[in-house]
């Protein structure tokens, strides 16, 4: 993919989307063309490899017909159209993350989106630190947040340590994103870490699975839940 943010689409076989949106795959399988006007995707080339994605599963995962029916059709439909729009001008890591969401519909483990890791990025450089998104909570506002909402808290919230004791973390719902809950460092011994960055993002599914996002120590973004794994070892956890 674009924007330094390569990913593997894995529906079946092996699909690997690159910088130019080039695809790896066997010679029987054809390289399918990307829908939609020229001019918009020439403007904003997130929308070249949505669509890209969409087309190439279309075309070639096996279960489509099963999966898109009369009955699903509208809400694909409704879902592509939500995520494309949101697409156009997403960061490489929400790019990914609304890639993951769409495969999501389909609720098959062979199926999924994950980063290729093609360098471990520094995660003391100023671009790195800049991009990881924050929130402005401590552990005094995150402890007073949670003595406000009692026993009628959800279970994930609350403050905990990760890594050891290397991350100390408060989780809360994340503002104007309801189901969805920021993990933010509240202190850490990390030098490349800082407090009131995002470490990790976790959302329940309507089905009450939790989809994790989770950055590693160099901000190597990483994706969790039970049908599809995208954990790869960025060497810098």
């Amino acid at each position: 993919m674009r924007k330094n943010c390569p990913i593997i689409l894995v529906a079946v076989a092996c699909i690997s989307v690159s910088s130019n949106a080039a695809i790896a795959q066997s010679a029987a399988t054809p390289t399918i063309a990307a829908r939609g006007p020229v001019a918009t995707k020439e403007a904003y080339p997130n929308l070249q490899d949505f669509d890209f994605v969409v087309e190439k599963l279309r075309r070639n995962y096996a279960g489509w017909d099963t999966k898109v029916t009369n009955e699903t059709r509208p809400a694909l439909d409704q879902l592509t159209a939500r995520l494309r729009s949101a697409a156009q001008d997403a960061s490489p890591e929400e790019f990914t993350a609304l890639l993951q969401e769409w495969v999501d519909f389909f609720n098959d483990g062979h199926v999924g989106v994950t980063p290729i890791n093609t360098g471990v990025p520094d995660a003391g450089s100023s671009s790195s630190q800049s991009a990881t998104p924050s929130l402005p909570w401590t552990e005094v506002s995150v402890r007073a947040e949670l003595d406000a909402r009692a026993a009628g808290r959800d279970p994930l919230e609350g403050i905990w340590q990760i890594d050891g004791d290397l991350y100390r973390i408060g989780i809360l719902p994340t503002p104007n994103r309801p189901g969805t809950f920021s993990a933010v460092v509240l202190t850490t011994k990390s030098e490349s870490w800082s407090p009131g960055q995002i470490k990790a993002e976790l959302t329940r599914k309507a089905d009450g699975i939790i989809d994790v996002l989770y950055r590693a120590g160099c901000r190597f973004p990483l994706r969790f839940d039970p049908g599809f794994s995208s954990r790869s070892d960025p060497g810098c956890w």
